[in-house]
């Protein structure tokens, strides 16, 4: 999943503060934390993926990231 919404295990910036391409709204509001860009650890991989799980709980549907890449 990574590696199709933003290439890696990486937090780019201040949009997407997460690896996952979350936007910052929905990361902040969905129980994420502001994370430092660079590579993320198992522990920030974990919480990445809670919060995307909550999320997609929240819509209730798999939501397509940024660049048009869908669930699996």
């Amino acid at each position: 999943m990574a590696s199709c919404e933003s290439g890696g295990w990486r937090v780019l910036g201040y949009a997407y503060p997460d690896s996952l391409g979350i936007s910052r709204a929905n990361w902040l509001a969905f129980g994420g934390t502001p994370l430092s860009p660079g590579p993320v650890s198992a522990a920030t991989r974990a919480m990445e993926i809670r919060v995307a799980d909550r999320l997609i709980a929240h819509y209730q549907a798999a939501i397509p990231d940024q660049w048009g890449c869908t669930a699996w």
